[in-house]
């Protein structure tokens, strides 16, 4: 990707509770969608309750009334790339501000580092660009509390596919989730021999395009996994949609305190879900660090038991296989982490 880099002598910066960084301005050529790349750390850890994670909040152009979105930093003190779509801006000079807020943080986050904030356009990287004219913006999920984005089931990765259907172009949207709290009363165990994670990965939104760009249809996946037609607000061509059910399936009305526009970053054409994960390790991290904050070990690792230990004390064997005639090959991969 080719990156527009904002006022970089500005980088890195501190924030402190409530802060709000200097305006960083930059100058936009012409009108495009845009995205950010952020690479922060706090001083938090997704496995501590109630020091799970900070939140930044993004002001474009000083609009804090319809803010830009939320940035949950969940993966603690160590620096970590989120990558975010900033919307359409229009030709001109903007600024972008980042504001540490503490009300919508854990109660142990005291600081934020920002290292770095990285403008793209969309035009400059190589991603069909319908993909990112039509990517979700999700609200974050409200039933347990108002803040249970701040430490479980965070959207941590978006991706996409993409189907030819004669001259028409259907993109799906699927979201990686760091768990799913309806599953918490079963077998921790049950899950990791039938998945081989924790993680939660629904399809979100799923919209059909003629060969103009115009919308044939779009739907998208309701509570009970039921597939919905989409009759919900937009901002642009950005479909809104809010996490709505335990087991992270959606609906097209409501908002709540946290928004979310993480950027389409993996096309996974053929692959299987899992393969993001791989691609993006960390994710198994947090996986294992939310079922920490859940205590959903057993409390002395065993092999011997059919109980789990911490995660990260287990080989990950992923397989594929391909027949010729009379013969199958089959292609083992196995990982750590």
């Amino acid at each position: 990707m080719n990156f527009i880099q904002i006022l970089c002598a500005q980088f890195p910066v501190d924030l402190a509770p409530n802060e709000i960084s200097d305006p960083f301005i930059y100058q936009v050529e012409q009108d495009n969608e845009f995205l950010l790349t952020l690479t922060a750390s706090t001083n938090t850890n997704w496995s501590l309750q109630d020091s799970e994670s900070a939140t930044l909040v993004v002001a474009v152009d000083g609009d804090w009334d319809n803010y830009n979105q939320d940035i949950v930093l969940y993966a603690g003190n160590t620096n970590h790339e989120y990558h975010v779509s900033l919307g359409s801006l229009t030709a001109g000079e903007h600024s972008i501000e980042f504001k540490f807020n503490y009300n919508k943080s854990s109660i142990g986050a005291d600081t934020i580092h920002i290292e770095s904030a990285n403008i793209i356009d969309m035009s400059s990287i190589n991603i069909d660009s319908d993909v990112l004219l039509h990517s979700p913006i999700l609200y974050g999920r409200d039933l347990l509390s108002w803040n249970e984005s701040t430490h479980t089931d965070i959207p941590l990765a978006l991706f996409y596919q993409i189907n030819e259907i004669g001259n028409n172009k259907k993109i799906t949207y699927s979201m990686i989730f760091s768990n799913e709290d309806s599953r918490v009363g079963l077998g921790l165990a049950d899950l990791m021999f039938s998945y081989g994670r924790t993680t939660d990965i629904e399809w979100m939104y799923e919209v059909t395009l003629d060969e103009n760009g115009d919308i044939i249809s779009e739907i998208f996946q309701g509570p009970s996994h039921t597939t919905t037609n989409f009759n919900g607000n937009k901002i642009g061509r950005h479909p809104i949609l809010k996490n709505a059910t335990l087991n992270c399936n959606f609906t097209d009305t409501g908002i709540s305190d946290y928004k979310f526009q993480l950027m389409p970053y993996w096309n996974i054409e053929l692959n299987p879900r899992e393969w993001i994960m791989d691609a993006w390790p960390w994710t198994y991290r947090l996986m294992g660090e939310e079922l920490i904050n859940e205590d959903r070990y057993e409390q002395e690792a065993n092999p011997a038991t059919v109980e789990m230990s911490d995660v990260r004390n287990y080989v990950y064997i992923s397989y594929n296989g391909i027949s010729y005639g009379e013969n199958d090959n089959l292609a083992l991969s196995i990982s750590f982490f």
